[in-house]
């Protein structure tokens, strides 16, 4: 006889994997948290005030002290333009170096720095040189003058079609005393004419 074959027990039943948990989704950001990309644009407001922005003038020496303002002139101010027959450069000789004014405007004059001591028979007037350009300019502020804001201004003015020769004065005077003024001026630069030879 033969041995009945025991029947095979079938094999157990494997065990499938366990599921992958999903990905937890991230947590929303709180209000005014900022992340990564999501990071907000900062506004002018929150940016520091740009320091100004400062022109640099080539060959031009810094001032050493803040400019003050300039101030207005009381009294009035007038110009007279008379036709030289001279050269730019002779004439701004004549209007910008002690030997020049001393040919027509002065008895005798002294320069130290911008201050011109002008002499007339004996009595001095000191006049500050506040502006110059070399060929065409010069102009000067009386110290002792009581409106702080006169001046008197010697101005070479080419005419661009006929290139005459023209020396323009700007001054300041009181109204009384502006008549006078303006005859004072006429006969000093006759005495230039006079010097020039025209």
């Amino acid at each position: 006889m033969t041995r009945p074959t025991a029947a095979k027990a079938p094999p157990p039943p494997t065990p499938k994997a366990a599921p992958k948990p999903a990905p937890a989704k991230p947590a929303p950001p709180e209000k005014g948290a900022t992340t990564g990309s999501n990071k907000p644009k900062s506004t002018t407001a929150n940016k520091a005030p740009a320091a100004p922005i400062q022109a640099v003038m080539m060959g031009v020496e810094p001032v050493a002290q803040p400019a003050r303002a300039l101030k207005r002139a009381v009294k009035e101010r007038y110009q007279a333009e008379f036709y030289m027959r001279s050269t730019p450069n002779v004439l701004f000789e004549l209007i910008s170096t002690p030997s020049g004014f001393s040919e027509w405007f002065c008895d005798d004059v002294n320069v130290r720095g911008d201050e011109f001591a002008f002499e007339w028979g004996g009595e001095v007037q000191t006049a500050l040189c506040i502006g110059r350009r070399a060929g065409e300019l010069m102009r000067f502020r009386w110290l002792e003058d009581e409106d702080p804001g006169a001046y008197f201004e010697l101005r070479i003015r080419i005419d661009p079609m006929t290139n005459d020769v023209a020396l323009v004065v700007t001054d300041h005077a009181w109204p009384q005393d502006l008549e006078s003024a303006r005859q004072l001026w006429a006969s000093q630069v006759a005495h230039l004419m006079r010097v020039i030879g025209s």
